[in-house]
């Protein structure tokens, strides 16, 4: 069943400026196919334009001792830029389409 997340930290992010994010799911490790988007607070002195770029499901490498299938814990991460005239708010936005 579809659903949109809100990620619970708010982030500020000056003019011009790129943040790099990173996130986990528990319990699970893998929950794709997921999209992610700055969800930017409603009621700033500036309109806050943030663009969300170059997302990536990513796996950490095995722990000391190997491991098998299914052992190695993914990740997501992607980057937001800010084209806002002044330092914005936002929080991230998941959406998931299963």
């Amino acid at each position: 069943m579809p659903s949109i997340v809100h990620g619970g930290e708010t982030f500020t992010i000056s003019p011009g400026a790129t943040l790099v994010l990173t996130t986990t799911w528990s319990p699970g490790p893998n929950q794709g196919p997921v999209f992610v988007m700055a969800d930017p607070h409603s009621g700033q002195s500036v309109p806050a334009i943030l663009i969300t770029f170059d997302y990536s499901k990513c796996r950490h490498a095995p722990p000391q001792g190997g491991g098998g299938p299914g052992t190695h814990e993914v990740f997501y991460q992607w980057k937001v830029r800010s084209e806002s005239t002044q330092p914005v708010t936002f929080r991230p936005e998941f959406f998931n389409p299963n």
